[in-house]
């Protein structure tokens, strides 16, 4: 799934949609804002755990990627503006595999930490960040060689899968960031003709 943000038409926009995540409620949240430009995940497990479900303050709902679909999953966010974040802490959805996260800072590869665990980053402003999951313990490892070449063949737990139920970010002073996320917008995109 894509989440992306529109470029500004210079056409006045009248009326509040429901969705927006600055309506309602989320006014009375004094928390310190980091807005997205866009975000998307490798892979997304039907309509029931889609990665808007990470920005919508509620804590039943989550994402979460196939079942089977092992290591190098992943999560990306892409800032709006440049943006000083301290550190991240990833609350794993109920049922997840528990496995390693490496976080790739403005696309270099950065401090790497577990589900559950506040991962301090590098403090310099963020553009992008990428969160890249690894294999968990419970990966199966089958070593062989063939052709004189040594192989190791891993696979991920058949019906294992890697889910989110929340994702907090903090600045430098440690205030947890509230994070606004791009309007998601349903459709679908259709070739007007093909080559």
């Amino acid at each position: 799934m894509l989440m992306a943000a529109c470029t500004d038409t210079g056409k006045p926009v009248t009326g509040t949609p429901k969705t927006d995540p600055d309506s309602g409620a989320k006014q009375t949240d004094n928390r310190p804002v980091v807005r997205l430009h866009g975000a998307y995940a490798t892979s997304t497990e039907g309509k029931s755990y889609q990665l808007q479900n990470l920005f919508d303050a509620d804590a039943t709902t989550g994402w979460r990627c196939r079942n089977g679909a092992g290591p190098d999953e992943g999560v990306m966010l892409y800032f709006a503006a440049p943006s000083k974040i301290q550190s991240i802490q990833l609350q794993a959805l109920a049922g997840s595999v528990d496995v390693p996260v490496t976080v790739y800072e403005n696309g270099k590869s950065g401090p790497k930490g577990n589900l559950g665990q506040k991962i301090t980053l590098s403090g310099q402003p963020l553009r992008s960040l990428y969160l890249r999951f690894g294999s968990p313990q419970s990966a199966n490892t089958t070593k062989r060689t063939e052709a004189d070449m040594k192989l190791a063949v891993e696979t991920f737990p058949e019906n294992g899968f890697v889910g989110l139920q929340h994702l907090q970010l903090f600045d430098a002073q440690g205030a947890e960031l509230r994070i606004v996320a791009p309007l998601r917008i349903e459709g679908d995109a259709r070739a007007t003709s093909t080559l």
